[in-house]
């Protein structure tokens, strides 16, 4: 085993004396071993080797073939290997940590440096999370308190905070793939007010511009805030956020191309734009199509019916509340028809009573009216309502507004 270990403690070496972070990232990750088999075949054995290994051994192994700071990287590292093929999650967790600290600490030495570091601190704080869940999960089997995610996060501000403070361009650099991975623990934690100071801080005259990102960590920091513009019913952001990040995303990718869509299409759809048939077929996500289908026709049974059959999807994709808004777009779509077919300015209630009736929803007249009220405060109907005569009285022109002029 250790000629092999030699092999691989070269490799780091040689990545970490040029502050290499590119080619020293594989080398630090969960399935490193795995991947420098593919760089060397001298490492056949080393992943089973490793297995058996005693920790303690290959502690000092790294004390005496590589500089102070990697060292202690490198062996937190292997023994959080060792702990994962053990199935320990939790112990794997804390060699993870281990290891994350001291990359930090190197990663923050305010020493002037070459090179580019950042892509090898990613590396670790992505198994951190990860580490972090399966120890969660460890602990929630054995009835312990699941803190470990919640642990990770504490860790990954410090890192964030190093990023700010940092005078060093490459180092700032940095911010946004951290970002994202709290955005990953926040959501998961339920935490989201926590994303509102990152959000900030990035958006700060002293953080580096958007551009000056990776493409792949924009596409995901406008995953993530598109999320949040849903959740607080800013849906035009959130389009232009979501959309963003469905246009640049990987077109290899068509499993997170369907993740930013389950967001994108409610946000669309509540814009006034409905998705096409083909697009819901290629993605599998046709649970939309009845509800697209109700909305241009006014059904409120349909709606109904396709709302109840995929429940159990939205509400698992959290996305059952905002499906369940695009309601108002069913009513108003029925109301126009019904003007359309009155072709007057004032239209009895009874008319629309009649029209639920018809679909088989049964609806008093003032139910009726409680509708109409919030479709005339909403913008999407321009009139109101005389109660004296039972009445909707609409504008003669334009009086129901488009969607799209409604939308926030």
């Amino acid at each position: 085993m250790r000629k092999d270990l030699n092999v691989y403690a070269s490799a780091v070496l040689r990545c970490a004396g040029l502050n290499n972070g590119v080619e020293l990232a594989p080398l630090l990750r969960k399935n490193s071993l795995s991947n420098f088999k593919r760089l060397s075949q001298q490492l056949s054995n080393l992943e089973s080797q490793l297995d058996k290994a005693d920790p303690e051994k290959i502690e000092n192994f790294c004390a005496s073939n590589l500089p102070s700071g990697w060292d202690k990287v490198v062996s937190g590292h292997l023994r959080s290997i060792i702990s994962l093929k053990r199935q320990n999650y939790v112990e794997a967790y804390l060699q993870q940590l281990h290891a994350a600290n001291e990359m930090l600490r190197i990663f923050a030495d305010p020493a002037p440096r070459t090179g580019n570091l950042n892509p090898a601190l990613e590396a670790i704080n992505l198994d951190l999370r990860y580490i972090a869940r399966l120890a969660d999960r460890e602990l929630r089997g054995k009835g312990q308190k699941e803190d470990k995610l919640e642990d990770a996060a504490r860790h990954l501000n410090s890192v964030f905070s190093a990023c700010v403070q940092s005078r060093d361009d490459v180092r700032k650099q940095a911010m946004l793939g951290v970002a994202n991975n709290l955005f990953k623990i926040y959501f998961q934690l339920n935490k989201l007010r926590l994303c509102k100071n990152l959000i900030k801080t990035l958006s700060n005259k002293g953080s580096p511009p958007e551009e000056n990102y990776p493409i792949g960590q924009r596409v995901t920091y406008k995953f993530y805030t598109g999320r949040l513009n849903m959740i607080n019913n800013e849906f035009k952001a959130a389009e232009a956020d979501l959309e963003f990040a469905f246009k640049r995303c990987n077109r290899n990718s068509p499993q997170n191309k369907k993740q930013i869509l389950l967001y994108l299409i409610p946000a669309k759809i509540l814009g006034g734009k409905m998705p096409r048939p083909p697009l819901l077929e290629s993605y599998g996500l046709t649970q939309f199509q009845g509800i697209c289908s109700s909305i241009c026709s006014g059904n409120l049974r349909e709606f109904t019916t396709a709302m109840k059959e995929h429940q159990k999807f939205f509400i698992r994709k959290g996305t059952f509340l905002i499906m369940e808004q695009t309601k108002i777009l069913v009513y108003r779509s029925l109301f126009k028809k019904i003007a359309s077919v009155v072709k007057d300015t004032k239209i009895p209630l009874d008319k629309f009573v009649r029209a639920f009736a018809f679909l088989g929803v049964e609806m008093e007249k003032a139910e009726v009216e409680c509708v109409l009220a919030n479709l005339i405060y909403s913008g999407y109907i321009r009139g109101y309502i005389s109660h004296a005569h039972s009445t909707l009285v609409v504008a003669a022109t334009t009086p129901f507004m488009p969607i799209a002029s409604i939308a926030k």
